[in-house]
């Protein structure tokens, strides 16, 4: 019993180390590349350009914020030279018209949001597919995200490849 143990043991051991031997063979096989997804995100252009629409598309909201801010301000202001009972119906007023600005702002914020959400999962997913062409192409086995990495060589930054690639396909613009 005790040498049927043993060579069971063998037996593991051998298996392990056949299968170390030949993971670690293709693992130096194995080509790596990172990229600074940070970067190549504010870089392209399309990112850039998404950014903008959204900032205009902010200014325009808050013009008609400001709108609805002036009119609870000229009511304010009415309300000191009324009369005790015109003094109620404006402090009812502004009450309904604070309540309209807060739904205003939610309204605004939640969409501009969904917006940003919108055209970040789709920039996203370009950029999966960039990565995965360039992988397939220029036979890379992993391609890691910078922040994850506590050093890697320069020759491996696939950084510029990426971005390139993206601001080339891009016609937004």
């Amino acid at each position: 019993m005790n040498k049927l143990l043993k060579i069971w043991v063998l037996a593991v051991l051998f298996s392990l180390v056949s299968t170390l031997a030949i993971n670690s063979l293709s693992f130096a096989e194995a080509k790596f590349g990172y990229v600074d997804f940070v970067k190549v995100f504010n870089n392209y252009k399309k990112t850039i350009t998404a950014e903008e629409k959204l900032g205009k598309k902010g200014k325009k909201k808050q013009v008609e914020r400001e709108k609805l801010v002036s009119q609870i301000k000229k009511i304010k202001d009415q309300i000191e030279i009324s009369s005790e009972k015109e003094k109620e119906k404006k402090k009812k007023d502004i009450a309904e018209k604070i309540k309209k600005l807060q739904e205003f702002d939610k309204k605004v914020s939640k969409e501009l949001l969904k917006e940003k959400d919108d055209a970040a999962k789709e920039i996203i997913k370009e950029f999966d597919g960039v990565i995965k062409e360039i992988a397939k192409k220029d036979g890379y086995t992993f391609i890691f995200n910078q922040r994850f990495i506590l050093y890697g060589d320069s020759s491996c930054d696939l950084t510029e490849k990426v971005l390139d690639t993206l601001n080339k396909r891009y016609k937004g613009r």
